[in-house]
């Protein structure tokens, strides 16, 4: 008797000892369903069944599919438009430095302008 006792205790002992807590308890069935409603359990700890189906589930998932590509679709062509708006950007940058080369032309082609008028009137001054 004190042999069955010690050996029921010691496999007790052991099996408390060596298990160890389900991180992620799921079951691999053998099969797949492919509609109907899943199996929950209710605060009462009872099965039930839940309110979502598996064809609910699937399209949640074609339309995060969807969504995503759509998503990365849209990304793209906001990238190509920054692209434009970058080069769009330069062109008018040059387009100014352009125009301030030619204001400085205009300028430089004005002093030498008033230079040779004052020539010409100081040489008409003299000539008279």
């Amino acid at each position: 008797m004190k042999k069955l006792s010690l050996i029921i205790a010691f496999s007790i002992c052991s099996v408390v000892g060596f298990s160890q807590e389900l991180k992620n308890p799921t079951m691999k069935a053998p099969f797949a369903e492919n509609s109907g409603n899943f199996l929950v359990l209710t605060p009462f700890d009872k099965i039930g069944k839940s309110e979502i189906t598996i064809d609910f589930v699937r399209s949640l998932r074609q339309e995060l599919t969807d969504a995503q590509k759509l998503i990365s679709d849209h990304q793209k062509l906001i990238n190509d438009q920054k692209k434009e708006s970058n080069e769009h950007q330069k062109l008018i940058n040059e387009q100014k430095k352009g125009i301030d080369e030619l204001k400085n032309l205009v300028s430089t082609l004005q002093k030498q302008l008033d230079e040779q008028k004052r020539k010409i009137e100081e040489l008409q001054r003299k000539v008279k």
